[in-house]
């Protein structure tokens, strides 16, 4: 009974490490695709 009482605040602390960590992937996703859009403007630019 006990160790099933702790599971939830374990899945909470865990789901929001994961949340965190999502956070940070996906910004990293949005800087590279930021800096391929520049890229292609300018190529298109000097095309």
């Amino acid at each position: 009974m006990n160790t099933r009482a702790q599971g939830p605040s374990d899945f909470r602390f865990t789901a929001f490490d994961f949340d965190t960590a999502k956070y940070d992937s996906m910004m990293d996703f949005w800087r590279l695709l930021e800096v391929n859009y520049e890229i292609f403007r300018y190529y298109v630019m000097f095309e």
